[in-house]
């Protein structure tokens, strides 16, 4: 079009009569560079088209006082039409989008319109065939008559459908995720190393906070929630990294009292990179009822069925470390040792059923007596029992040890053939051991308590004698 105008022009030109060789010479030469520039201006058309070709972008122009709206091929493609399948005005162009998506588009263009800015959106547009593909549309306004009205607006859409598509099953991935993240059981906790980057549901419900700020506030670090114990399976209040801690094992335990609540907690760290980045994943399993049934189970190991106090295993087990922990602090150990006097009599007599009783009886008054954790009540067979326990001086030990032997008799728990008594009674042997002093063995205080035992017995039952190295002074 603009080539015909120019071979138009430069006609006129020739044939003007006035300084018709001057007028030839200038009109041609501006004709050439008019052209030129004509040239110029196609190739660069061309450019454009293939940029936007490449790009995958419709190019349309629009001219709001006129309702026009002209689009490239490559617009048409995108919605399935050919040339003739359109009507070239705005009305063509607005009946297209998704009702949905009609009335916000048209306030954000006319808004960028009034404001004379660039605008980009995303919208729906009815394909030839029915259904919607997403598109991404950009524009802005280009011309202006001169009371500053916009006459054209030009821009691109670009099919998106793909990319919406791709966020769709991104964001029901995302939300599954996010559901097994909130909703999972566990407490999962995001961290640095060094603080609380996020956790889940299950930890603000643990520790009754809103948010990771409002832990934050209050708590440097998980941790301090931790309880100190003296076993190197725990995780301990502020002993170094305890998230790097946890990372290093198959898993480490954690103790959390919370009001009248405790916890027992299965800790499992590990650390990834994200975006360069290095992260720990922490999960606190609550193991608090698997922890409850593991002690169960290991108290009905430990305990004597009939008694319910503790059986010989344990004591074997226990006198060790008792031993050994009273040595490293040079503290004071007393072992006491307990028989029925002529309990056979009372079996054969009142029958077994009667002793089970006796000895239900017994054992009882003696945890009674023994509650501090310091304190072993055992059940070492038959009618034999046991006390490890801490004490101050070896005659308040022994007013002890008679303490025992009066409840006993003071329950008058009848028994005829238990000569003297009339009744069931018990005797007594006691080692005691200072170990600032010397070293014993539970062996050697076995031994000890197990021969003052015997002279109780030889010197006519229900009395305690304490062991010394002449017993005969007990």
């Amino acid at each position: 079009m603009l080539k015909a105008f120019l071979d138009n022009l430069l006609t006129w030109l020739v044939i003007s009569d006035s300084s018709k060789k001057h007028s030839q010479h200038i009109n041609v030469e501006e004709y050439k560079e008019l052209e030129k520039k004509y040239q110029e201006l196609q190739e660069q058309n061309r450019l454009k088209e293939y940029a936007l070709e490449v790009a995958d972008l419709g190019y349309w122009d629009w001219y709001p006082q006129t309702k026009g709206h002209f689009v490239s091929k490559r617009w048409l493609d995108i919605l399935g039409l050919e040339p003739s399948e359109i009507m070239n005005t705005e009305a063509d162009w607005l009946d297209r989008i998704h009702p949905d998506d009609k009335l916000y588009t048209m306030l954000l263009v006319d808004q960028a319109i009034a404001e004379k800015q660039h605008y980009k959106l995303e919208f729906r547009m009815r394909h030839k065939d029915g259904h919607y593909i997403w598109i991404l549309g950009s524009g802005s306004p280009l011309l202006y008559d001169d009371a500053g009205n916009v006459t054209r607006v030009s821009g691109t859409h670009q099919d998106i459908t793909d990319k919406k598509e791709l966020e769709k099953e991104f964001e029901k991935h995302r939300n599954y995720m996010k559901t097994l993240y909130d909703l999972n059981p566990n407490i999962i906790m995001i961290s640095d190393g060094k603080e609380l980057n996020s956790a889940n549901h299950a930890f603000f419900k643990l520790f009754d906070y809103v948010n990771i700020d409002e832990f934050k506030e209050q708590h440097h670090c998980v941790c301090n929630f931790f309880e100190y114990l003296e076993d190197d399976t725990y995780l301990h209040p502020s002993k170094g990294n305890w998230i790097d801690a946890a990372s290093k094992e198959e898993s480490k335990q954690a103790l959390i009292i919370k009001g009248e609540e405790t916890y027992n907690f299965s800790v499992i760290s590990k650390k990834i990179t994200f975006s360069d980045l290095p992260l720990y994943i922490v999960t606190m399993t609550d193991t608090t009822e698997y922890y409850k049934l593991q002690q169960q189970l290991i108290e009905l190991s430990i305990m004597d069925e009939l008694t319910q106090v503790y059986n010989r295993r344990y004591f074997n087990e226990i006198s060790k470390k008792l031993i050994s922990s009273t040595a490293r602090s040079n503290a004071k150990l007393s072992f006491i040792m307990i028989d029925i006097d002529n309990f056979k009599n009372y079996n054969d007599n009142y029958g077994h059923d009667q002793g089970d009783s006796v000895l239900k009886n017994l054992a009882q008054i003696i945890a009674n007596m023994h509650t501090r954790n310091a304190d072993a009540v055992c059940r070492m067979g038959g009618e034999e029992f046991a006390v490890l326990t801490n004490y101050t001086e070896r005659e308040v030990m022994l007013q002890h040890a008679q303490e025992i032997c009066n409840q006993i008799s003071s329950a008058n728990m009848p028994h005829k053939y238990n000569m003297d008594f009339n009744k069931v009674t018990i005797s007594l042997g006691v080692s005691c051991c200072d170990f600032s002093l010397e070293k014993k063995s539970m062996e050697q205080l076995y031994k000890e308590a197990d021969e003052a035992l015997y002279l109780s017995k030889h010197n006519g039952r229900n009395q305690v004698t304490l062991y010394q190295n002449d017993t005969n002074k007990g």
